[in-house]
């Protein structure tokens, strides 16, 4: 048993044969797929507006163009009159305070477009390489990548196991075996799990496994005894 999933495996096969990566990732949400970029453009325009209403208020542009944005008057003249009660702030004139309220609102604004637009479906990821090894990578919803790489004569077995996650619930995750320590001459642990945000259900690892081993070793068997 694991958990919910909604997710998808894809699988990429290069070079005849001798390169396979296995991907494990959402399926992508309503949200990304019919809002994002409606509302990163939505966003995107109200800033240039917006920098242009400050240029504006700057007398960096002719006094023809008149960028006028209600929620952004109503919101500066609230400011305004709120302001009024901060002694920090009461030595500055109104323009000043409409153009450090302006400021604050684009660098707020830019904040929100960067974060909306690194935002993507996490995923995990296997690579193997026949004859070289296997590269392990992990995708956040920032898209913030963590990689590693495990050579072949580091690596002992590719494995599956039972474990228990959350409440008493047992899954089953894969994971690659590798040299210790001592040996490999690598300080951190000598069990790499493969997949560890997502802990795809058995038959998807199964399928990963076999193929993987068959790649790496030349053989569905390794050192472990297989009970797949």
């Amino acid at each position: 048993m694991s958990s919910l999933k909604d997710f998808k495996l894809d699988i990429t096969l290069v070079d005849n044969g001798n390169l396979a990566t296995y991907t494990v990732l959402n399926i992508p949400s309503h949200f990304i797929r019919f809002w994002k970029v409606p509302l990163v453009a939505i966003l995107c325009g109200t800033l240039v507006l917006t920098i242009l209403r400050l240029a504006a208020e700057a007398d960096y542009v002719f006094e023809m163009v008149d960028i006028y944005i209600p929620l952004l008057e109503i919101f500066l003249a609230e400011v305004d009159y709120n302001v009024r009660g901060v002694p920090v702030l009461q030595s500055l004139s109104d323009g000043a305070v409409r153009k450090l309220c302006l400021i604050t609102f684009i660098v707020v604004l830019s904040c929100i477009i960067t974060a909306l637009i690194s935002l993507q479906e996490p995923q995990d990821s296997i690579m193997v390489i026949k004859d070289v090894g296997i590269q392990l990578s992990s995708r956040d919803m920032w898209g913030f990548t963590k990689k590693e790489f495990i050579p072949l004569s580091d690596t002992i077995d590719i494995v599956i196991h039972e474990g228990f996650y959350g409440f008493a619930q047992v899954i089953f995750y894969m994971c690659v075996l590798t040299l210790p320590k001592h040996r490999s001459g690598s300080e951190e642990n000598g069990i790499k799990i493969v997949f560890p945000n997502f802990l795809p259900r058995k038959p998807i690892l199964v399928d990963v496994c076999r193929q993987s081993r068959e790649m790496l070793f030349g053989t569905t068997k390794r050192y472990t005894q297989e009970k797949m």
